[in-house]
C-alpha cells in the first residue's frame, strides 16, 4: 500500500519495479481474503525493504546485477532519505540484513577531494562513521568510512551495524598514520583542529 509514502519514494518504487496498491481500489465492502496480505506490505521500514526484495527477485539479473544497483543516483538517494527519515519505525533483524545488500550508502574513496561512491553495507570488515567531521577530517577518511551529514544519519548506520569512532581514536588510528602523505596544509588543518580540542579529544 502507499498510503503514507511521500510521492517521491512512490515514483521510486515503481521505477525499480514495485506493484503499488493505491488506497480504495478494494471497493470497501469487498471481503478481502487474509491470504492477500501475505502480499501487501505497509509503508514502513520493513514494508519498503520487503517490496524492493520482492521485485528484485522478480527482475533478477542474470549477471548478478540487483535493481538498486542499476537505479539513479535520484533513486537510491530518495530511498536512503526515506530510510533515515523514518527513525521512529522499527526494522526487524531479517530486514536490516537485506537493507544492508542495497546499494544506497555512500563510503569515502581515499582521495583529499571528500569524494564518495555507492556501496552496500554487505561486507565482512567493519564499517565506520564519525559524528561531526570537518571538511579537513573528512579529506582522511579511508573507504571504511561511511558519509553521514547528519546524527540522524549516523544513528541510522549505526543501527545497521556501523561503529562510531571516537575523535581520539580516529586521529590515532587514520590521521596519524596519513599525515606524511598529505599536502602539508592539509595536515596543518587537521593537527590545528585536534589541539583546538584536545579537552574533548581525552573524553573519547
Amino acid at each position: 500500500s502507499s498510503r503514507g509514502l511521500d510521492s517521491s519514494v512512490v515514483n521510486c518504487l515503481v521505477e525499480l519495479g514495485v506493484r503499488i496498491l493505491h488506497e480504495n481500489v478494494l471497493p470497501s465492502d469487498l471481503v478481502v481474503p487474509k491470504e492477500i496480505w501475505t502480499y501487501i506490505f505497509e509503508p514502513t521500514r520493513d514494508g519498503v525493504v520487503r517490496t524492493i526484495d520482492a521485485a528484485s527477485r522478480r527482475c533478477k539479473d542474470p549477471n548478478g546485477c540487483n535493481i538498486i544497483d542499476k537505479a539513479s543516483d535520484e533513486v537510491k538517494n530518495a530511498l536512503y532519505r526515506f530510510f533515515v527519515n523514518k527513525e521512529n519505525c522499527p526494522i526487524s533483524i531479517q530486514n536490516k540484513v537485506t537493507l544492508r545488500s542495497f546499494r544506497i550508502f555512500r563510503a569515502y574513496t581515499n582521495t583529499e577531494n571528500i569524494e564518495t561512491t555507492w556501496v552496500t553495507m554487505a561486507k565482512a570488515s567493519d564499517w565506520y562513521v564519525l559524528d561531526g567531521a570537518s571538511d579537513e577530517e573528512k579529506m582522511f577518511m579511508t573507504s571504511d568510512f561511511l558519509a553521514a551529514s547528519s546524527r540522524s544519519e549516523m544513528n541510522f548506520l549505526i543501527l545497521l551495524g556501523a561503529k562510531k569512532m571516537s575523535k581520539s581514536d580516529f586521529f590515532k588510528k587514520v590521521v596519524m598514520t596519513q599525515l606524511t602523505q598529505r599536502k602539508a596544509e592539509i595536515g596543518d588543518k587537521v593537527i590545528q583542529s585536534m589541539l583546538l580540542n584536545i579537552s574533548s579529544l581525552c573524553l573519547n
